[in-house]
């Protein structure tokens, strides 16, 4: 059987060939849960085969593939096992350990990405925090993993509302963290009860400190609140991690400069950060209309394997030159400041834990194991349970109400845009 997300990747370039999937019993492209399970149930017996969603299989020689379907909700999913791992090979001490708070980009707007074809748009689902906390202290008196990372492609305020309600209850003593967008809804006072919920760390996709460049790729950024969250981290102390993209199309030396003078002059507000080239996504907004961007004369160089990875070679018609851009790229891969403060360096290590890494286990240790959770209590304290259950102040009821009534807003839009960039690409 082949899966995953680079088989998905694969199947959405058309390059995924039928000697492929001939040369095993079944591949299932996008989310494999309910294909697994309902496809065990057909080897019993129990199930009809065309009735498996995601699934492509050979018959009598010709290809079959049944319809795409995705779990509505997510909280029927098992908390994550990862028994089988060699856990105690790692280097992450204590042990750090994903979880899933979303599955889905809730924004997915940003011109430059292609990668809401795999996960569907306007397709976010959220698992409630109470199905999290639940995981994390599984997850504690299974593996004594006291740390977390939300794999998520950006964490969903609400549910962090509900977190931060719920662990401090509890009384687990838990570190997590995560990716994340610079939220107008990420107040000070927000960033002070995730902190005290044990967020020790944020990722940041920030791209460019150009207000320009940002109304360009539509991260629906504001540079001012970039600034005010970053320095309300510093104070609470929560480590900032930053992505950056250099060459946005259109980009000027002026816009390029912004980045680069915050990077060099600002090292305090970041603990570590991430440097890309522009690349050209096939299947990304700029691909699709890439007149409207200062981009011309487009070609796919190698579409093998992956759509959206494929290399495109295309001109610019403003802004900086490729050439221009490569100079600056090479600037700052040799300036010593940003290179200690690169992830990939070295010195990223420490962005990922709460505490400083212990190399080795020392021997005949014991795993700390928590006090049981009581979800019963939980549950006769949050009754009705609210998926995204805010703080019991009115301030933050409001703030909330309005967040979700935007989010839902955002989440139509994307839906709509989702269906004119399918009919778009469909009659291309």
């Amino acid at each position: 059987m082949l899966g995953g997300s680079y088989i998905t990747e694969v199947y959405d370039s058309e390059w995924l060939e039928d000697s492929v999937v001939s040369a095993v019993d079944w591949v299932v492209r996008y989310e494999g849960e309910d294909a697994l399970h309902k496809l065990l149930l057909h080897l019993e017996g129990e199930w009809k085969i065309e009735d498996v969603p995601n699934i492509l299989y050979m018959k009598d020689g010709v290809r079959v593939e049944n319809p795409r379907d995705r779990i509505r909700d997510i909280d029927v999913l098992a908390t994550p096992n990862y028994d089988d791992l060699p856990l105690e090979m790692y280097l992450d001490r204590p042990v750090r350990l994903m979880v899933m708070g979303n599955r889905g980009c809730y924004w997915a707007k940003c011109t430059f990405c292609a990668h809401f074809w795999s996960l569907g748009v306007g397709a976010m689902r959220d698992r409630s925090a109470i199905k999290l906390v639940s995981d994390m202290h599984e997850l504690q008196e299974r593996h004594g993993a006291r740390s977390f990372y939300f794999c998520d492609e950006s964490m969903y305020p609400p549910t962090l509302e509900g977190l931060c309600d719920l662990i401090p209850q509890t009384g687990m003593d838990v570190k997590w963290g995560g990716m994340i967008r610079f939220e107008e809804s990420l107040d000070r006072a927000f960033l002070q009860r995730m902190y005290d919920a044990g967020c020790y760390s944020l990722f940041f996709g920030l791209e460019s400190m150009s207000q320009a460049m940002q109304d360009v790729i539509k991260k629906g950024t504001q540079v001012d609140v970039v600034w005010r969250t970053l320095r309300d981290c510093k104070e609470i102390g929560i480590k900032v991690h930053l992505f950056f993209i250099l060459g946005i199309p259109g980009e000027t030396e002026a816009d390029m400069m912004e980045s680069l003078n915050f990077m060099r002059n600002h090292p305090d507000l970041y603990e570590t950060l991430q440097i890309a080239q522009f690349e050209l996504l096939v299947g990304s907004p700029i691909y699709l209309k890439p007149e409207r961007y200062g981009v011309n004369n487009l070609e796919v160089v190698s579409d093998h394997a992956r759509l959206a990875y494929s290399e495109v070679a295309y001109d610019r018609t403003r802004g900086l030159t490729h050439e221009e851009i490569s100079a600056y790229v090479e600037e700052v891969d040799n300036d010593d400041m940003i290179y200690r403060k690169n992830i990939w360096s070295g010195y990223g290590f420490t962005i990922y834990q709460p505490d400083p890494p212990v190399l080795e286990r020392p021997k005949n240790s014991k795993r700390p194991v928590p006090p049981p959770l009581d979800l019963a209590k939980l549950n006769d304290v949050f009754k009705p349970i609210e998926k995204h259950r805010a703080a019991s102040t009115d301030e933050v009821e409001e703030r909330r109400s309005s967040f979700n009534k935007v989010a839902t807003q955002q989440k139509q839009e994307a839906e709509r845009r989702a269906k004119a960039i399918t009919a778009e690409r469909d009659s291309a």
